[in-house]
């Protein structure tokens, strides 16, 4: 029997793949973002890689990093001149006139720019995402082609012709097995005792209570 696609076609056997050798190339960009990394490359084809696209990003980081630097720099100045004229309380005074919102702005110049670099830019600029494109090559080798190229090609799985299409498959919603909702009902009392039967001879004297004590006839 011949593998089968995602279709449920089965194929003949001779497209059987026994063994495969995947090579990379260090001329080979293994980037495999279609939605920065991708549109970077384009980009950088045809306005000039080095020249515009990678000047422009990196001077817009390294200036949004410049200005956070400036701007902790000059307010721990201020700072420090508070602590000078009125001590630790000076110093906490001019702290506490920098904002929520001006801190966490600095705390984002400071923090964004080197992360967007090194992340982002930096691993499209290098194109060395190799565990990504060694996956993605492991997928060519067991049939996979790219879906977003052919789009024409295409084709829905079809779960009728699977061939476990009579079972319940985790494929299909309609055939997982459903649990029964949980019942809300209280559980069954159990049925009331019986009531005792009267004596046969009569209703006897009730007997004593056991806190009583008998009491003696007068005179004795």
């Amino acid at each position: 029997k011949g593998p089968m696609d995602t279709a449920g076609e089965v194929h003949d056997d001779e497209l059987i793949l026994g063994r495969a050798t995947v090579t990379f190339h260090s001329h080979v960009c293994f980037f495999l973002d279609s939605n920065f990394c991708a549109q970077f490359e384009r980009e950088g084809a045809i306005f000039g890689r080095s020249v515009a696209v990678s000047t422009v990003i990196l001077t817009a980081l390294g200036a949004g990093w410049v200005v956070g630097l400036a701007a902790v720099f000059s307010f721990g100045v201020r700072v420090a001149r508070g602590a000078c004229t009125g001590g630790r309380l000076g110093a906490l005074s001019t702290f506490a006139t920098l904002g929520s919102r001006a801190s966490v702005f600095l705390v984002f110049l400071l923090l964004a720019p080197p992360m967007l670099y090194a992340r982002v830019f930096f691993p499209c600029r290098q194109c060395y995402d190799f565990a990504a494109t060694a996956a993605h090559e492991a997928g060519h080798v067991l049939g996979f082609d790219h879906p977003d190229e052919m789009r024409a090609e295409n084709v829905p799985l079809d779960y009728g012709r699977m061939p476990d299409a009579g079972k319940p498959s985790a494929f299909r919603p309609e055939d997982r097995p459903r649990c029964a909702p949980p019942s809300v009902e209280p559980p069954p009392r159990p049925p009331p005792m019986p009531p005792p039967s009267p004596p046969p001879h009569g209703t006897p004297h009730p007997p004593p209570s056991p806190t009583s004590s008998p009491v003696a006839p007068a005179g004795v």
